[in-house]
Protein backbone atom coordinates (compact mmCIF):
# COMPACT_ATOMS: atom_id res chain seq x y z
CA UNK A 1 0.00 0.00 0.00
CA UNK A 2 1.23 3.35 -0.88
CA UNK A 3 2.01 5.60 2.19
CA UNK A 4 3.55 8.67 2.34
CA UNK A 5 5.03 9.68 6.03
CA UNK A 6 4.75 13.34 7.61
CA UNK A 7 3.99 15.62 10.13
CA UNK A 8 5.74 15.45 13.96
CA UNK A 9 3.76 12.52 15.29
CA UNK A 10 4.42 10.22 12.05
CA UNK A 11 1.07 10.45 10.93
CA UNK A 12 0.28 8.47 7.54
CA UNK A 13 -1.36 9.62 4.62
CA UNK A 14 -2.55 6.48 2.65
CA UNK A 15 -3.23 7.11 -0.92
CA UNK A 16 -4.83 4.35 -1.69
CA UNK A 17 -8.26 3.67 -1.39
CA UNK A 18 -11.94 4.65 -1.62
CA UNK A 19 -13.46 7.52 -0.25
CA UNK A 20 -13.22 11.47 -0.80
CA UNK A 21 -10.20 11.88 1.49
CA UNK A 22 -8.19 9.34 -1.17
CA UNK A 23 -9.73 11.26 -3.88
CA UNK A 24 -7.97 14.78 -2.76
CA UNK A 25 -4.82 13.18 -1.99
CA UNK A 26 -4.54 11.40 -4.87
CA UNK A 27 -5.39 14.42 -6.63
CA UNK A 28 -3.02 16.27 -4.75
CA UNK A 29 -0.30 13.91 -5.57
CA UNK A 30 -1.02 14.62 -9.09
CA UNK A 31 -0.83 18.18 -9.07
CA UNK A 32 2.03 18.08 -6.49
CA UNK A 33 3.89 16.15 -9.95
CA UNK A 34 2.32 18.60 -12.37
CA UNK A 35 4.05 21.69 -10.52
CA UNK A 36 7.56 19.78 -10.61
CA UNK A 37 7.05 19.15 -14.14
CA UNK A 38 5.79 22.84 -14.95
CA UNK A 39 8.75 24.46 -12.64
CA UNK A 40 11.16 22.09 -15.40
CA UNK A 41 8.92 23.03 -18.12
CA UNK A 42 9.58 27.33 -16.74
CA UNK A 43 13.32 26.83 -17.32
CA UNK A 44 13.03 26.02 -21.25
CA UNK A 45 9.80 28.17 -22.75
CA UNK A 46 10.65 31.36 -24.48
CA UNK A 47 10.19 34.52 -21.93
CA UNK A 48 7.17 35.62 -23.05
CA UNK A 49 5.67 32.08 -22.26
CA UNK A 50 6.92 32.32 -18.75
CA UNK A 51 4.25 33.92 -17.11
CA UNK A 52 1.74 31.62 -18.49
CA UNK A 53 3.75 28.95 -17.11
CA UNK A 54 4.32 30.17 -13.73
CA UNK A 55 1.19 30.63 -13.13
CA UNK A 56 -0.21 27.11 -13.77
CA UNK A 57 2.45 26.12 -11.47
CA UNK A 58 1.04 28.32 -8.76
CA UNK A 59 -2.58 27.09 -9.71
CA UNK A 60 -1.14 23.53 -9.08
CA UNK A 61 0.61 23.99 -6.10
CA UNK A 62 -2.60 25.77 -4.91
CA UNK A 63 -4.98 22.80 -5.64
CA UNK A 64 -2.16 20.07 -4.56
CA UNK A 65 -2.11 22.09 -1.02
CA UNK A 66 -6.11 21.78 -0.76
CA UNK A 67 -6.19 18.39 -1.69
CA UNK A 68 -3.85 17.54 1.53
CA UNK A 69 -6.48 19.37 3.43
CA UNK A 70 -8.02 17.04 6.06
CA UNK A 71 -11.39 18.50 5.69
CA UNK A 72 -12.27 16.66 2.63
CA UNK A 73 -13.52 13.70 4.81
CA UNK A 74 -15.92 15.83 6.72
CA UNK A 75 -17.77 16.88 2.99
CA UNK A 76 -19.94 15.11 0.71
CA UNK A 77 -18.53 12.23 -1.06
CA UNK A 78 -18.05 14.09 -4.14
CA UNK A 79 -16.55 17.08 -3.13
CA UNK A 80 -13.25 16.06 -4.12
CA UNK A 81 -14.39 17.11 -7.53
CA UNK A 82 -13.79 20.39 -6.91
CA UNK A 83 -10.37 19.67 -7.27
CA UNK A 84 -10.91 18.53 -10.83
CA UNK A 85 -11.95 22.55 -12.22
CA UNK A 86 -8.20 23.76 -11.67
CA UNK A 87 -7.21 20.00 -13.77
CA UNK A 88 -8.93 21.26 -16.87
CA UNK A 89 -7.76 24.96 -16.63
CA UNK A 90 -4.24 23.31 -16.07
CA UNK A 91 -4.98 21.21 -19.66
CA UNK A 92 -6.75 24.42 -21.48
CA UNK A 93 -3.85 26.36 -20.88
CA UNK A 94 -1.06 23.79 -21.85
CA UNK A 95 -2.90 23.26 -24.98
CA UNK A 96 -2.10 26.70 -26.09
Amino acid sequence: MAMVYGGAQGRQWFLLGEGPGYAARQLALLFTVGTALTTVKVLSVPGDQRPLFITLAVLQATAAAAGWWPVWLRLHPWAPLVLCLPAFVVLSASIV
